[in-house]
């Protein structure tokens, strides 16, 4: 079994990658295998938002030949 863990940053403007690692590095992160690709994210939800409502989030996320959910 695959555990995805996901931070989100903010940043003014576009990112930039090298600045991002050097402070999640700085942070005492483990940073490890860092790969550029494309994916697409899905949301799948009832015409009146249930499960947004319910706080739940049901997503299909593609990446270059791969498909999770």
């Amino acid at each position: 079994m695959k555990t995805e863990w996901e931070i989100k940053l903010l940043t003014p403007g576009a990112p930039d990658s090298e600045r991002v690692l050097a402070v999640a590095t700085n942070s005492g992160m483990n940073i490890e295998g860092v790969r550029a690709g494309k994916q697409r994210d899905i949301y799948l939800d009832s015409a009146s938002y249930d499960l947004a409502r319910a706080g739940v989030a049901l997503r299909v996320r593609e990446r270059e030949g791969e498909r999770e959910s």
